[in-house]
């Protein structure tokens, strides 16, 4: 590509982008022509960088490679000594031969098995797609693609068909418990036809279907939460919104922006109703979630609110109410909760007595986090990673040294992460 075209290709990028927000003027346009090479090269690194995370190291996408390559080399185009642009460039080229000759080696030992599972026959036919990705002109794969093609074939088809009577089930059944469960189930197979067969119809028209019931399942939910939220009962809006982004996880969606405005709505709501309170540790990790969902001006402004006022409060005077909340947290299940206000509390507390009975809330806590570690682990094992994400989130919020929890935490985010590229 020429000069000028990559000129052209980083204004393209930059006006879209100027677009997005709503600002394109004569100033931007005079901007994009004026950005010295070395600007232009830094933007087009920048763009190539978060793809290569995205489709390669989360998605495994080999396809988006020779794209993503040519971000890199448009940098080295507009500055030579861009050392990232470099070590990027050899990366991608690296790890697309280690790849390739991995997914080549592996589909070649499972041919040569004559008593081949159905998983490994499986395992055969995904190998064999990613090394086509990769490299579809190599001999030995044209070669394996021929040979296997009944196999392929069979993979496929064994599918489709399971996919065609989970359907069949889907539409004719009323428990909704049963429904999620075979909802999951669908979607498992739909993420399987993906690896094998890109594009398969029978996916795509299960997946829009799913994407219609799951849609109606997630609407009886936002329409509760709203109700509840207006009738101030929060954890209960909570948990329905919870339910919510279950449903839309099974089926490899994402919440919308009217799902996210309530939630954001709810914690904000939820938060101030705990502040007027003088609740102002969990009101601070109710503000917390809110402004994770978006963050406002009026959510920052309650957040300072909170510490100004926490700052103000007498500890020891306030001692009785404050045992008493964490054991309605405890009793509540809320561990969390109860160990945000035990560190809070303690460091304020000037009464020996009080920072001593303080101490003994501290090990039900522990022991009550532990319980949900594990149920995150079960959830996860059930691939139900939403729901494990959560059960670890609440561990990290109650420990945020919590090692396992974080590495399970960071194994259910990319997971999502990955479910949901393929929509």
């Amino acid at each position: 590509m020429l000069i000028k075209q990559k000129f052209w290709l980083i204004s393209l990028i930059f006006i879209c982008s100027m677009l997005a927000s709503c600002v394109t003027n004569k100033a931007d346009l005079f901007l994009i022509k004026t950005m010295s090479n070395t600007d232009k090269a830094d933007f087009l690194f920048s763009e190539g960088l978060d793809r290569y995370k995205v489709e390669i190291l989360q998605k495994n996408n080999f396809s988006a490679i020779p794209m993503i390559t040519e971000y890199f080399e448009e940098t080295l185009a507009f500055n030579p000594q861009h050392a990232q642009a470099k070590q990027y460039l050899d990366e991608l080229n690296n790890y697309k031969e280690k790849r390739f000759a991995s997914y080549r080696d592996s589909a070649l030992k499972l041919s040569q098995n004559t008593k081949r599972t159905a998983k490994q026959d499986f395992d055969m036919v995904y190998a064999l797609r990613l090394a086509s990705d990769l490299k579809s002109s190599d001999a030995d794969v044209q070669k394996l693609m021929s040979s296997t093609s009944a196999t392929r074939a069979a993979v496929i088809n064994s599918r489709e068909n399971l996919l065609t009577t989970l359907q069949a089930r889907i539409d004719a059944e009323k428990d909704q418990t049963a429904l999620l469960k075979q909802m999951k189930d669908a979607n498992k197979v739909i993420s399987e036809l993906d690896k094998v067969d890109p594009g398969n119809r029978t996916a795509d028209g299960v997946r829009s279907k799913l994407s219609v019931a799951s849609n109606m399942l997630v609407q009886k939910d936002t329409e509760s939460a709203t109700a509840l939220l207006a009738a101030g009962k929060f954890a209960e809006a909570e948990a329905a919104l919870i339910h919510g982004e279950r449903i839309l996880t099974t089926v490899s969606q994402t919440p919308d922006t009217k799902f996210n405005a309530l939630k954001y709505q709810l914690y904000y709501n939820w938060s101030n109703s705990l502040f007027t309170s003088k609740k102002y540790v969990t009101a601070d990790d109710r503000i917390n979630t809110a402004i994770k969902v978006n963050r406002t001006n009026e959510a920052v402004n309650l957040k300072a609110k909170i510490a100004k006022a926490a700052a103000e409060k007498d500890y020891d005077a306030d001692f009785s109410d404050t045992l008493a909340t964490i054991d309605t947290l405890l009793a509540k299940k809320d561990p969390a909760g109860a160990l945000d206000l035990i560190n809070a509390t303690q460091p304020n507390l000037k009464i020996q007595a009080n920072k001593d009975k303080l101490e003994t809330k501290r090990d039900p806590a522990y022991a009550q986090l532990k319980k949900i570690y594990q149920e995150g682990i079960s959830l996860y094992n059930d691939e139900d990673y939403l729901g494990a994400k959560q059960k670890f989130q609440t561990v990290l919020d109650g420990d945020s040294e919590y090692e396992q929890a974080q590495a399970y935490y960071d194994r259910a985010e990319t997971k999502i992460r990955a479910l949901a590229g393929k929509d």
